[in-house]
């Protein structure tokens, strides 16, 4: 593979910076405002949190497929593993998050009592839920081969891989494991696809159960009332007879309060799946792909304590695409919600009187002296006057 189509290293540290920094001004936005301190809003900030380690520990440890030359160190078995393992919790993490928030939303629509009491005994809870679950998925798809003796780890050999899937091969610096289909698909199924599925599946009963509601209120209006909303544009013809009630229906489900409550999580998601959906499918190609008898390989090169870059330009551009979801969910946060947006106002506004404060009171120490003097001159100027 050519040199011309890697990806140079600073991409990714400059993507892991910036997804550090934006998450963290989400963490500390939360924190400082207290309107924004909600049950959803406390779902993004531990989400912001995974987001953040993303930038810390995923981006700089890249994993990548590449075989190469450069002296190296043998690594043991157990880390080669869990350096693979810790980029897929976390972002099934974020899947997870998504999956808790959109049954916040189901609940907070239609079962506004119901909802209140949830969010006060259920809220930690699911916090705990959505780290711990995906750890089985994650981890097990590594782990429970050599649990099982599914595939012989430790039988390393250095001449053909034809027969055996290896922990390290060839020059020490590889970590070559194989993963049967079943665990596979198990853990894709369990890690993506049913909370995406879950979401998906929320927010579209959501939007069904607010077409019809907003069609009962619209009915029962003109019960009540006894004529239909009108508009500025057009009002005769093919217009008011098909398109027209078309577009208030569209115009009052957008403007409902009820849709602008979720619309930043479903934007969010869909643009999560759009990031993760490229890596899904060449994972499910992957899988169903190779070869029964050897698994699913695959393959890290590892120097030292770090992962080198890959060379391959559409596997790179994969991980780089699924990673750069975490940098975009802050930005969408801060871009889509007007809240958020004035919290992170009022943040600025806090750390520059923080860092302001000691000059603010030499300022005010200097006023205070100099209304003394003043204080002073004027009492022996009204003496003098008096004698």
């Amino acid at each position: 593979m050519s040199n011309g189509s890697e990806i140079p290293p600073v991409v990714l540290y400059l993507q892991g910076t910036l997804t550090i920094l934006a998450n963290l001004l989400l963490f500390l936005t939360v924190a400082t405002s207290k309107k924004l301190q909600t049950s959803p809003n406390f779902l993004l900030l531990s989400n912001s949190v995974a987001d953040l380690l993303v930038g810390v520990y995923v981006l700089p440890v890249f994993p990548a497929r590449w075989e190469s030359t450069i002296p190296c160190r043998p690594v043991p078995h157990e880390y080669c593993l869990m350096l693979t393992s810790v980029g897929a919790h976390l972002n099934s993490v974020s899947v997870a998050h998504w999956a808790a928030i959109a049954l916040e939303r189901l609940l907070r629509i239609f079962h506004v009592q119901f909802h209140k009491r949830a969010c006060r005994l259920f809220l930690l809870p699911a916090l705990l839920l959505c780290w711990t679950l995906p750890i089985l998925p994650t981890y097990g798809r590594r782990f429970l081969p050599i649990v099982f003796q599914t595939y012989p780890y430790d039988a390393i050999q250095t001449t053909t891989l034809n027969d055996t899937c290896h922990a390290l091969i060839l020059p020490g610096c590889q970590c070559r494991f194989c993963v049967h289909r079943m665990y596979s698909l198990v853990a894709l199924t369990a890690q993506y696809f049913v909370p995406l599925g879950v979401a998906l599946i929320c927010y579209l009963y959501i939007m069904i159960a607010l077409h019809f509601r907003l069609r009962e209120t619209e009915r029962l209006r003109i019960q009540v009332v006894g004529v239909r909303e009108s508009t500025n544009s057009l009002t005769t013809g093919l217009f008011q007879r098909t398109l027209q009630p078309v577009w208030l229906n569209v115009t009052r489900f957008l403007s409902s309060k009820d849709f602008r409550s979720f619309r930043l999580f479903l934007t969010i998601l869909l643009v999560f799946f759009a990031c993760i959906s490229h890596y899904l499918v060449n994972r499910v190609r992957i899988v169903v792909g190779q070869p029964q008898k050897e698994g699913v390989r695959e393959g890290y090169f590892v120097t030292s304590i770090m992962t080198a870059w890959s060379t391959d330009l559409n596997e790179n551009l994969t991980e780089i695409a699924g990673y750069l979801n975490s940098l975009i969910n802050p930005v969408l946060i801060f871009a889509l919600s007007r809240g958020f947006r004035a919290g992170a106002v009022n943040l600025v506004r806090i750390v520059g009187a923080t860092l302001s404060g000691s000059s603010t009171r030499h300022c005010c120490q200097a006023s205070e002296v100099s209304r003394s003097r003043w204080n002073e001159w004027a009492c022996r100027f009204y003496r003098e006057r008096t004698k």
